[in-house]
């Protein structure tokens, strides 16, 4: 019973003092190239976007939201307009651009 104990409370520690690093950071945007590159995964961070609920407190829908925006801002592909309504959809106070 000891042993069961303290291999929870491992557990538990590990899990609470390990970084929280996202996936996105990994991705380089600085050309064109790059930006055509990471199109699969904008796709993937919108479809995970849309499939959880909004939650200021979720991490991961934060940065998939961010590299979104910081796809959207440097892609020459697409044009997009940024206006209000990625504040409010984003949830955001101030400009991710």
């Amino acid at each position: 019973m000891k042993a069961l104990l303290t291999i929870l409370i491992l557990c538990s520690a590990l899990n609470t003092f390990s970084q929280n690093v996202s996936q996105y950071d990994n991705i380089l945007l600085t050309n064109a190239k790059e930006y055509r590159k990471a199109e699969p995964q904008v796709v993937l961070a919108s479809d995970y976007v849309y499939s959880t609920p909004m939650d200021k407190e979720n991490l991961n829908r934060n940065n998939a939201i961010a590299f979104i925006i910081k796809w959207m801002v440097g892609t020459s592909d697409f044009p997009f307009v940024r206006d209000e309504a990625i504040y409010k959809i984003t949830n955001s106070d101030k400009p991710a651009w």
